[in-house]
């Protein structure tokens, strides 16, 4: 039994050196970054008021569906300039609607 515990000893030790030596965390959070102080972010409100359901898109990427007079709000984006679409899976499309926002701004976009 006393091989066993040394071994697992000594294997406990080397991944403890390994997390300390400076490699990345591999449980640190995206979220969580403060490497670069100056990044911020910003929040994106879509407002579906067009009576259909709508999939939202930010700079091209689909973000998600938003129901019927539902309200879908997007937290954590960069900050800066934006490209803000929506469509109706057919031949409804809105935008693309131009935006830029500096740190800590919120911009609702309501689609009527």
């Amino acid at each position: 039994m006393k091989p066993i515990f040394h071994r697992l000893t000594i294997v406990c030790l080397l991944a403890c050196l390994l997390l300390l030596s400076g490699c990345e965390n591999p449980f640190a959070s995206d979220d969580d970054d403060n490497t670069n102080p100056g990044t911020t972010t910003v929040t994106f409100v879509y407002v579906n008021q067009t009576g259909q359901r709508l999939r939202v898109y930010l700079d091209g990427v689909l973000l998600s569906f938003v129901e019927i007079g539902q309200t879908q709000s997007y937290d954590n984006n960069p900050a800066g300039a934006h490209t803000l679409t929506a469509d109706n899976f057919s031949s409804g499309n809105w935008g693309p609607l131009q935006v830029t926002l500096s740190g800590g701004e919120t911009y609702t976009w309501t689609l009527r």
